[in-house]
C-alpha cells in the first residue's frame, strides 16, 4: 500500500511538472501566437515563410550568404519545420516557446537527482538574467534548455545505462560547436567528481554515447569544419572573422549580467533588474560556507570555472593560444551557463524551505513580468510587413541589398515596451533581405570581406550606401554576376542616412529598371548578369581603381582580372617588378610589437586614420597589412643562395614615414613619403645571400608606416605589360573628389612624368581640364605613344590614362557562357564563375580538374589549360554525402553490436 501511495504521489508530481512546463510555454508566447503577422529577428527570422526558413541549412546557394554556424542548425530547423507541418506561424511559436518549457523540464530532471525540491529550484533556470536577456538566438535557447538534461543523462551513462547513452547521443547530435565545448568542460568536471565519489565510470557506454552523438552530427558539422580549415574563402563567414573575446566585471559575472553598454543584440533588463539574481547568489555562497559535501564541491567548481570564462579575472591568455577555441568561448552569456548550473547544484543542497522559496521567488518576481508578457516586453513583436515585401520572392537572380546601418528596426514593427526598459533593446524587427527572392547578397556579409564592394558602394568616410564612382553600375556589378540592387528605406535611421539612401535609390532608378518602388523598398534591375564568363585573363598589379578604368573603357568586354605580382599583363601606374619572386613574407605573419593589423576595407580603422591625417584610401587589393607610427616586426624566411633585389609593398603618401629594414644583418632605410597616394611596390635595395634562414626586422618611424609584404626578386628581364592604367592615385599633385570622373576622384598636376613600358600604346584618356602633351602633340583618345616617353602635364585635371599595346587581342575572346550542367571551354581560357570565391569549387574538364583562383578579388575563376566538356562541382557536397554514408554504416554496425552484446557484461548496469 505504501509503495502504491508513493507511486501515485510520484505520478502526480510528474503531472504537475508537465503542467508547469505547458504554462511556461503558453505564458511566454501567448501574445505572439494571437498577434497577426510574424516575428522578425536578426539571423533567426528574416523570412516570409517556413520554406525560406528551412533553406538556411542548405550548402548551396547559401555559401554566399550564411556563416559556417548555419549548417549546424540542420537538425533543429528540420525538426521545427516538420513539427509545425510547414506553418510558419506555428513554427515561430514553437521555436520561441519550447525552449522555456524544455529548460524547466531539463533542469528539473538534473536537480531531482540531488534534491526533492529540484522541481522548484528548476524555476531559476528559466527566471534568470542570462536566459531572459537572450530572446534572439533560437539555437542558443534550445541548447541552453538541453544542457542540464545532457549532464543528468551523462551521469546515468557513467552508471552504465545504455538507453541513456542513446539519449545523450541524440542530444549531442543536435548540438552546435559551442555546445560541444561547454559540454566537454562540464562533462570533465562531472567525470572527476564521479571518479572521486562513485568510482570508475562505464567507459564503454560513455564511449558509445559520445561517439554515436558525434557521428550522427557529421552531416551537419563536417562540411563546415572542413571549410573552416581551408580558411581562405570569401563565401561563408568563418570563425576567425568576427569580434574578439568579450568579458564582464567580476560582480556582473557573479550575478549573470553578461551584457554591457553598446551591446545592442540582446538585453531586455535594465538597471535594478540586472541584479535580480543577486539574492540567489548570496544564498549559494551561504551554502558553500555552511555545508560540506561532494555536491557542494561540484557546484562551487562549476561556479569557479564559469567565472574564469566570463569575467575580467580569466584564462583568456591560455585560450588565445588556440584561436578557434577562443572564438567558441568568446561570449560570456554562453560560458555563463556553467556558472548558472553551478548555482543550481549549490541550491539543491538547501534544507530550509524558506531559503529555497527566497532563492526562487525573488528572481521570479523580477523576471516573471517580462517572461509572462507573452512577447518578452515586445522583443518578439509579431508584425505584418508591407505588401512590397510580398513581391520580393517573385524575382530571380543575384541581388545586392544595401540596408540602413542605423537602428535595424523597421518602422512598421510597432510593439510597445516599458518606458524604462534598456535603450540597448532594439534589434527586434531586423528585417534583412538576404534570404528573400533569388540569391540575395547583403553588404553585411559581402563587403566585410571584399574591398571590391566597399569601393563601389560607399563614399567618403561614412557607411552610407551610394555609388561613389560614375562607372555604369550595370557593368560594375553585372560583370561579377549582380543582376539587381536593392535599398531598404523603412528603418529607424537618422535623417542623413535616410537622405543618402534616397539619393542612392534615385541614382539607381535612373540607371536601371525599376522592379519595386515603394516607400519601404527599392529594387532595381541592372540587367541579366551572366553566371559565367570566359576569355583570356588580365594579370593585374594594381587595385580596384584600375577596375573602374577598365569598366569605363572596355565595358562588357573587360577581361577577367586576377590581382597578381607574377606574369603581369596589366599594371596600375609604375607598379611593375622586373624579375621573378623567389621568396616572400607578409608582415602580418611576423611577431609584432606596437603595430596594428589592417584589412583596408573602407570601415577599417586604418581608413579612418588616413582621413583624420588628411590622406585618402586608394582601394588597393591589399587584404592584410600592418601599420603604426612606431614599433617593429620580426620574422624570418628560408632563402636560396643568390643575388636578389628586395621590394616592399607599402603605403606611399605625403603622411607616410620611414621603415628601417634589417635583412640578414644588412640595414636598409626606405622612405615611403611620396606625392602619390596608394599601396605599391617600393624598391629596397640589392641583397646577396649564401642560402638558408634570413632574419628580418622592420622598425617603423617618422610618420605613419603601412606595409603588406616583403619580396626577394631574382632580376630577370620581362616584357612590358600589355595594358597600363594610370589613375589619380598614381599621379603626383592634389587629389579632388569629382563625380565627373569614373573613379570619383581626379588629380591636378603640372609637370612631367615618364611612361612605363616599351613599344607603341594606344591612348584612352579622361581629362577634365588642361592638357597632356606627348612627343607628337596633345594627347586625346586614340593617340599613340611610346613606352618610356615623357609626358608634360599642363594644369591637367586627370581622371585616368589607359594605355593599350597596339595589336593586343585580349578583348576579342571575352564572352558570356552558360555554365549550367556541362559546357564547352577552349584551351588556355579562364572561366569566371560569379559566385563568391570558395576554394571548394572545382571545374572538371574531361580528365582534368581545376581549382579556383580569385577573379576581381571576389569571385571564382578557373584557368583551363586543356579545354573540352566541363562541369562545375562543389566538393563540400561530396563531404556531406560521405558524412551521411559514414553515419548510416556506423548506425548499422552499432545496432548489430548492441543486439549481440546487450545482455553481456559489457552493457551491465552498475549497482
Amino acid at each position: 500500500m505504501d509503495k502504491l501511495l508513493l507511486k501515485c504521489k510520484s505520478r502526480s508530481k510528474q503531472y504537475i511538472i508537465l503542467i508547469i512546463a505547458v504554462i511556461l510555454f503558453i505564458g511566454s508566447t501567448w501574445q505572439v501566437a494571437f498577434s497577426p503577422g510574424y516575428v522578425f529577428l536578426a539571423e533567426q527570422f528574416e523570412f516570409l515563410n517556413a520554406h525560406l526558413f528551412l533553406r538556411v541549412t542548405s550548402l548551396w546557394p547559401n555559401t554566399e550568404i550564411f556563416s559556417e554556424a548555419d549548417p549546424g542548425k540542420l537538425y533543429l530547423y528540420w525538426a521545427l519545420y516538420l513539427l509545425s507541418f510547414g506553418d510558419y506561424k506555428v513554427l515561430q511559436v514553437m521555436a520561441l516557446g519550447l525552449p522555456s518549457a524544455l529548460a524547466y523540464l531539463s533542469a528539473t530532471y538534473l536537480l531531482s537527482r540531488f534534491s526533492k525540491w529540484g522541481w522548484a529550484i528548476a524555476f531559476l533556470y528559466v527566471f534568470n538574467p542570462l536566459f531572459i536577456n537572450q530572446p534572439r538566438d533560437i539555437q542558443f535557447r534550445f541548447e541552453y534548455a538541453l544542457l542540464p538534461l545532457a549532464l543528468a543523462v551523462l551521469i546515468r551513462v557513467f552508471e552504465g545505462r545504455l538507453i541513456h547513452g542513446l539519449v545523450l547521443a541524440f542530444i549531442l547530435a543536435m548540438g552546435s560547436y559551442r555546445f560541444y565545448v561547454l559540454f566537454a568542460i562540464m562533462a570533465t568536471l562531472i567525470f572527476i567528481w564521479y571518479i572521486i565519489n562513485k568510482g570508475k565510470p562505464s567507459l564503454v557506454i560513455t564511449t558509445v554515447a559520445v561517439t554515436t552523438g558525434l557521428i550522427l552530427s557529421l552531416p551537419r558539422i563536417l562540411p563546415a569544419i572542413v571549410h573552416f580549415l581551408e580558411g581562405d574563402s570569401l563565401a561563408l563567414a568563418t570563425f576567425g572573422v568576427t569580434e574578439g573575446i568579450r568579458r564582464v566585471d567580476v560582480l556582473d559575472a557573479f550575478v549573470l549580467n553578461y551584457y554591457y553598454p553598446g551591446d545592442v543584440f540582446e538585453k531586455i533588463t535594465h538597471g535594478i533588474l540586472n541584479f535580480g539574481f543577486f539574492p540567489s547568489v548570496l544564498i549559494s555562497i551561504a551554502v558553500i560556507l555552511r555545508r560540506r559535501n561532494n555536491i557542494v564541491f561540484l557546484g562551487a567548481l562549476f561556479v569557479l570555472v564559469g567565472i574564469l570564462l566570463t569575467s575580467t579575472i580569466n584564462i583568456d591568455p591560455l585560450l588565445a593560444t588556440f584561436p578557434p577555441l577562443a572564438r567558441l568561448l568568446r561570449q560570456p552569456y554562453w560560458n555563463g551557463i556553467i556558472t548558472l548550473i553551478g548555482y543550481l547544484l549549490l541550491l539543491s543542497q538547501l534544507r530550509s524551505r524558506i531559503a529555497i522559496i527566497a532563492a526562487v521567488i525573488i528572481p521570479a518576481v523580477f523576471y516573471g513580468p517580462i517572461f509572462f508578457s507573452g512577447n518578452m516586453w515586445g522583443y518578439w513583436c509579431a508584425s505584418t510587413p508591407p505588401q512590397s515585401y510580398e513581391l520580393l520572392p517573385s524575382f530571380e537572380g543575384k541581388s545586392l541589398w544595401i540596408p540602413t546601418l542605423g537602428s535595424p528596426r523597421a518602422v512598421w514593427v510597432k510593439c510597445e515596451r516599458p518606458q524604462w526598459a534598456s535603450n540597448a533593446w532594439g534589434v527586434t524587427g531586423d528585417v534583412e533581405i538576404r534570404s528573400w527572392g533569388g540569391d540575395a547578397l547583403n553588404v553585411f556579409h559581402v563587403s566585410y570581406l571584399s574591398q571590391y564592394f566597399a569601393y563601389f558602394n560607399y563614399f567618403k568616410q561614412s557607411w552610407f550606401p551610394f555609388a561613389l564612382v560614375t562607372v555604369d553600375p550595370r557593368i560594375a556589378y553585372g560583370i561579377v554576376g549582380i543582376s539587381y540592387v536593392g535599398m531598404v528605406t523603412d528603418r529607424l535611421a537618422s535623417d542623413d542616412v535616410q537622405r543618402s539612401l534616397w539619393e542612392a535609390r534615385d541614382f539607381f532608378s535612373r540607371t536601371a529598371t525599376v522592379v519595386i518602388n515603394s516607400r519601404e523598398l527599392g529594387l532595381y534591375k541592372l540587367g541579366d548578369a551572366p553566371m559565367c564568363r570566359a576569355g583570356a585573363p588580365l594579370f593585374l598589379s594594381g587595385g580596384y581603381p584600375a577596375l573602374a578604368v577598365l569598366y569605363s573603357v572596355f565595358g562588357w568586354r573587360t577581361p577577367p582580372v586576377i590581382f597578381s605580382n607574377d606574369n603581369i599583363t596589366a599594371v596600375q601606374g609604375w607598379d611593375f617588378i622586373q624579375g621573378d619572386v623567389i621568396s616572400s613574407i607578409h608582415f602580418s605573419s611576423m611577431r609584432l610589437t606596437g603595430l596594428t593589423k589592417g584589412s583596408g576595407i573602407i570601415y577599417d580603422e586604418f581608413y579612418n586614420k588616413l582621413l583624420k591625417l588628411g590622406s585618402i584610401w586608394s582601394y588597393d587589393e591589399v587584404p592584410n597589412f600592418v601599420y603604426g607610427y612606431s614599433g617593429f616586426a620580426e620574422g624570418s624566411i628560408i632563402l636560396p643562395s643568390g643575388i636578389y633585389e628586395i621590394y616592399v609593398k607599402g603605403y606611399v603618401s605625403n603622411i607616410s614615414g620611414i621603415i628601417t629594414l634589417t635583412v640578414g644583418g644588412k640595414e636598409y632605410k626606405v622612405n615611403l613619403k611620396s606625392n602619390e597616394t596608394r599601396f605599391r611596390w617600393v624598391h629596397v635595395g640589392n641583397f646577396s645571400w649564401s642560402g638558408g634562414r634570413v632574419d628580418i626586422k622592420a622598425v617603423f618611424s617618422e610618420g605613419l608606416v603601412a606595409v603588406s609584404e616583403l619580396v626577394f626578386v631574382r632580376p630577370n628581364y620581362k616584357s612590358a605589360p600589355d595594358v597600363i592604367i594610370i589613375t589619380p592615385y598614381d599621379i603626383p599633385g592634389l587629389k579632388y573628389r569629382n563625380l565627373e570622373s569614373p573613379l570619383g576622384i581626379i588629380a591636378e598636376y603640372n609637370g612631367s612624368l615618364k611612361l612605363p613600358g616599351n613599344g607603341n600604346y594606344i591612348v584612352y584618356l579622361h581629362l577634365i581640364s588642361g592638357s597632356i602633351r606627348g612627343s607628337y602633340g596633345d594627347l586625346s583618345n586614340g593617340s599613340v605613344v611610346q613606352g618610356g616617353e615623357v609626358l608634360k602635364f599642363l594644369n591637367a585635371r586627370v581622371s585616368y590614362i589607359l594605355l593599350v599595346r597596339q595589336g593586343w587581342k585580349g578583348l576579342e575572346s571575352v564572352r558570356n557562357i552558360t555554365c549550367q550542367d556541362t559546357f564547352t571551354v577552349n584551351n588556355n581560357e579562364l572561366v569566371q564563375f560569379n559566385v563568391l570565391y570558395d576554394p571548394f569549387w572545382r571545374l572538371k574538364c574531361d580528365s582534368q580538374t581545376y581549382s579556383p583562383v580569385k577573379v576581381f578579388g571576389l569571385v571564382n575563376g578557373f584557368y583551363v589549360k586543356t579545354g573540352g566538356s566541363c562541369k562545375l562541382q562543389y566538393i563540400l557536397y561530396d563531404v556531406q554525402k560521405l558524412a551521411f554514408y559514414i553515419t548510416l554504416v556506423y548506425l548499422f554496425i552499432l545496432t548489430g553490436f548492441i543486439l549481440v552484446f546487450y545482455n553481456k557484461e559489457v552493457f551491465r548496469v552498475k549497482k
